[in-house]
């Protein structure tokens, strides 16, 4: 079973993915168990989160209020200068 990604349009995201065997039930191969992260790895993945929620809000706020439309086409009209 494939689950619905945490966060749309994102290059790096996580989605769950579940395997199901008839025989067996759910299977969760060895190596995928929990990773312990070291503090610094830990911080760094806050810091990028925190980045990727901020872009994520304010890319919203112009969709809700049209901007992100302007900026859209005035794109397309540089490139095709």
């Amino acid at each position: 079973m494939v689950h619905e990604r945490d966060r749309k349009r994102s290059i790096e995201t996580t989605q769950e993915v579940e395997i199901y065997f008839n025989f067996i039930g759910k299977y969760l191969p060895p190596h995928f168990g929990e990773v312990e992260m070291t503090p610094e790895e830990i911080e760094e993945m806050k810091k990028r989160e925190a980045r990727k929620d901020r872009l994520h809000q304010n890319y919203l706020k112009r969709k809700a209020n049209g901007k992100q439309q302007k900026r859209v086409v005035g794109l397309a009209e540089s490139i095709e200068r």
